[in-house]
Parts: C-alpha cells; structure tokens; sequence
C-alpha cells in the first residue's frame, strides 16, 4: 500500500493558479483521532511497557505469550491481544483495564484519604512493603514545606511495590492519593502529620520528598502519569523526609515543625489510629 499523501497546497488551472484542499487538512489534523482502535489498544500496551522502565524487546520476559515474533509489527502485536494478555498486563501495573482499551487518558484509579485516615492503613494491608526501597514516598513542586505559609503546597503520596525484576532491574507498580494535600491547609497538614508518624512507628521507612515539575504533580494527580518517570526525574529535597514533620525532637535530631505535634497525638487518638 502506497504511503503517499496529497498535497495540502494543489495547483489546479483556475482563477488563481492554486487551491487548498480541504480535506486533506483535514485528515491530517485528525490523524491521530482517525487511528483503528486495534491500533490504540496495541500502542498503548507498548507505552504502559516502557513508561515503567521496559524496553519493547524485554516484555516477552514479563508476558509470556507475547512473543518477538508478535511485537515487531502493529498487526502482528493487535493479533496476539487477547483479553487476557490485556488482564495480564493491567494486573501487573495496576493500571485501568480500561485504559489499555483506549479509554480517556486516566491511566490509574488513584486512592483518596481525605478525612478517613484509617483507609490508608487498609490499603497498606494489601500490599508488599519493602522497607528498604522507599515504598512510599511524597512529591511536591515546591521548593520546602513550610506550616506558617498560606501559599499552596501540593503534595502527592505515592507508593510502589515490586512487581517484577529483569536481572537487576526492580520493577514497581504504583498507587497514587489525589486527595490533593496542601500543606499550607492545617486540616490536610495535620492528618497527613498524623499518619506519617504512625507510618513511621509501624515500619521504621523513610518517606522522601521529592520535588518535580508543576506538570508532572498534576499528571500524578490525575492519574495520567506514570510515577517512574518523576522517580527518574527527581530533585530530592536533601535530609528532607515526611518523617521528620512527625516527630518530636527527642525522636529525630532534624525534627521539623515540633509545635504542631500535641494536635498530631490528638488526631491520632480522636481517630484511633494507633489500632490500626
């Protein structure tokens, strides 16, 4: 099959020596929207491959019956999905099945907290935590965290959990709150104290902030992002964890924030936290 395309711009005889066609612009703004569904399917499936990290020709290794032979053409690949090749492949990251679909663009049905902090020790309970691999951690776009600042402060947490190793590479798989923390806000900034310090008590891991861009924080919290690429991408915020807003000085040498703590212990008791 030819791959030439017709020109935006013809020159035709005429009054004015030329004209434009009309719908050849507008196939070729379209384009993208005019893609077969098959072939979303198949692209998305390489994308949620590689923007954890995967090279095409390492998912044979992962999803067994997806073979060479199957991903070196769009065809081929569309031929080989089945629905559970797709179950499969939503199942080992946690994304949407229906993304991998061609869905909308939320790749992830993200978590949420908010005023129920026992819902974030429940979803702790399914998963496999890695104490000396940050299994949770925190991001933010700005360049501190600050309690005495109205300014908005963002802040997203994030787990991970291995899902898989190629040689010596960790695969993970992620869980992101879009609850929307804002530091700056004392109801938010106080549960968010009060849980990292049961955290903190339960597991003994350290809950780094990072900071990325204001673009990357947003595509966290709508789940349109996959967190590998801000783990990749990352200015840490040096001695700067989510711990050491939560405990006393006699708890840590870089304590922060100290005299918010007695309405932190008093949220933890209101709530119960302690029990879970």
């Amino acid at each position: 099959m030819s791959n030439h395309h017709s020109p935006v711009i013809e020159f035709k005889p005429g009054m004015w020596g030329l004209k434009v066609n009309v719908f050849e612009v507008a196939r070729r703004l379209l384009g993208k929207k005019l893609l077969n569904p098959a072939e979303v399917v198949a692209k998305r499936f390489l994308q949620i491959f590689h923007d954890h990290g995967i090279p095409t020709a390492q998912i044979p290794r992962l999803i067994s019956k997806i073979t060479l032979e199957k991903i070196q053409s769009t065809d081929t690949l569309v031929a080989a999905l089945s629905n559970e090749i797709l179950d499969e492949a939503a199942d080992l990251f946690g994304v949407r099945r229906s993304w991998l679909d061609g869905d909308g663009d939320q790749i992830y049905d993200c978590y949420h907290c908010y005023k129920d902090p026992r819902r974030f020790f429940e979803d702790i309970k399914s998963l496999q935590i890695d104490t000396f691999d940050w299994p949770l951690a925190a991001f933010c776009s700005v360049s501190t965290l600050d309690c005495k600042s109205v300014r908005e402060q963002i802040i997203v947490p994030v787990f991970r959990e291995k899902c898989a190793k190629l040689g010596e590479q960790t695969i993970y798989r992620y869980r992101i709150y879009d609850d929307g923390w804002n530091w700056g806000y004392w109801k938010t900034r106080i549960q968010m104290k009060a849980m990292i310090r049961i955290w903190d008590k339960q597991f003994k891991a350290p809950v780094p902030v990072f900071r990325v861009s204001r673009k990357n924080l947003e595509g966290l919290l709508s789940g349109n992002l996959v967190p590998h690429a801000c783990y990749q991408r990352i200015t840490r915020l040096m001695g700067f964890n989510l711990e050491d807003f939560s405990l006393f000085p006699h708890e840590s040498r870089v304590s922060k924030e100290p005299e918010e703590l007695a309405e932190v212990l008093e949220y933890i008791k209101a709530h119960k936290l302690e029990e879970s």
